[in-house]
């Protein structure tokens, strides 16, 4: 079911999810993001007729991980104030790609629905992936060295392991 609303020139479509809609989980990553996953995402959602879900974890463990890394070269910066920087660049970024999955979802006319959360980010895309059921999850994977991937893992093979549900991984070429 579809609403729409004429306010002056500016004409904006708000598409309403159906009860029992199939539902595509698009899992975003303000540190390696294309935007070829998020338009991929918004065409399998409207070929299926699906509501896209967008997910955005503001992943405090990465922040706090920046933090101290930067803090041991940063005499006299307070940690709070360096911490605090990072998380709020974190979110405008986070948010950036959150309005641009919005406004391609909106321009085909596909349901959508963001959700953001706070906290480890394998825990939260678990924790999603539990309440909303989606039939399939898409992520970028971000290029990693294979010593990098053996040492400290991938937070995608962490999710592919716990196999609630089926998850499309684009590799970020674009970066490697």
């Amino acid at each position: 079911m579809a609403s729409a609303s004429l306010i002056g020139e500016c004409f904006a479509l708000i598409v309403i999810p159906k009860a029992n809609m199939e539902k595509i989980l698009l899992i975003l990553s303000v540190e390696h993001q294309r935007s070829q996953t998020i338009e991929r995402a918004v065409e399998i959602a409207h070929e299926r007729g699906a509501e896209l879900l967008v997910l955005m974890v503001v992943d405090n463990h990465w922040a706090n991980t920046v933090m101290r890394m930067l803090s041991e070269d940063m005499d006299g910066v307070p940690a709070e104030k360096l911490s605090s920087t990072i998380l709020r660049l974190y979110s405008v970024r986070g948010l950036e790609k959150l309005h641009e999955a919005e406004a391609r979802a909106q321009h085909t006319g596909v349901a959508f629905r963001e959700i953001v959360r706070e906290g480890d980010f394998v825990e939260a895309v678990l924790d999603v992936i539990r309440e909303e059921q989606p039939s399939l999850a898409i992520a970028t994977r971000r290029p990693q060295s294979r010593f990098s991937r053996l040492f400290f893992g991938s937070v995608l093979s962490q999710v592919e392991k716990a196999d609630l549900c089926p998850l499309m991984v684009l590799d970020d070429t674009e970066n490697s």
